[in-house]
């Protein structure tokens, strides 16, 4: 609830990003620019029907209840929002990435070693400096 009025939420899907930026993008530009294309120049570059986009926009529009400038403490809530989704996208992909790399290491020490010997013999020293003996 938004000022007594309920926005509507539309979830992002592979199959609604392009038509949901197309119209963001062709508001965006009626908002902001004094010229603009024609939503039937829109729907040509789109692919879509001119009666499509009209009714997207419309659908939009409402969705958003006309409300098109955004406030700094909301417009900084969401710029928050985005960059701490991005930090745990890389960070989720960089462990992807390490645990990709141990696969691969295992794997391929695995196929040289097929029956676990090692390719070395360690000699640690303990804590203590004493050296562990070798098994």
């Amino acid at each position: 609830m938004e000022n007594g009025q309920e926005v509507a939420f539309i979830p992002l899907s592979t199959k609604n990003f392009q038509r949901l930026f197309l119209v963001a993008s062709m508001i965006a530009s009626k908002f902001w620019d004094g010229y603009y294309y024609s939503n039937a120049h829109w729907a040509e570059v789109a692919g879509i029907t001119l009666q499509e986009l009209n009714r997207l926009e419309l659908k939009f529009l409402f969705g958003l209840a006309f409300r098109l400038q955004v406030g700094r403490d909301e417009y900084e809530f969401w710029c928050k929002a985005v960059r701490r989704l991005v930090a745990q996208k890389q960070e989720s992909n960089q462990m992807l990435a390490m645990e990709t790399k141990l696969l691969r290491a295992a794997q391929k020490w695995t196929s040289k070693n097929p029956d676990g010997h090692r390719p070395w013999k360690a000699n640690r020293d303990d804590a203590h400096g004493r050296q562990e003996p070798e098994r």
